[in-house]
């Protein structure tokens, strides 16, 4: 039960996160940059190998799986610290709830999930 959780969650946040790197891209300074590249489009491409090494059940895709969801989560987890002290660098939902904080709920859920189908 918790594998088809974990891919429907990983399919979720793959496309949410292209859905974010696709605005950004049409319009231009939506995410913040780490290294001249925007984040949503680091994340957005973590969250699309997760989900291809979720779907591989091996030792190593496993491993390549928490590999590539701690990416997004260290991301979100330094964006909502960001946040908290009042610097606003994170996107924000049309309700202006900061999107790294939920992209990070979504990485703690991700890992909690693939541990328990493992």
């Amino acid at each position: 039960m918790f594998y088809w959780i974990t891919l429907i969650i990983t399919l979720f946040v793959s496309y949410s996160a292209g859905n974010l790197s696709f605005t950004d891209w049409k319009q231009k300074n939506v995410c913040p940059k780490i290294g001249g590249v925007p984040a949503c489009y680091i994340v957005f491409l973590c969250f699309v190998i997760a989900t291809f090494s979720h779907i591989f059940t091996t030792l190593v895709s496993c491993k390549v799986y928490f590999v590539f969801v701690a990416i997004p989560a260290i991301i979100a987890f330094v964006g909502s610290i960001t946040e908290l002290k009042g610097k606003t660098i994170c996107p924000k939902t049309t309700s202006g709830i900061p999107m790294c904080y939920i992209s990070f709920a979504f990485c703690l859920t991700l890992i909690l999930t693939k541990y328990l189908s493992i």
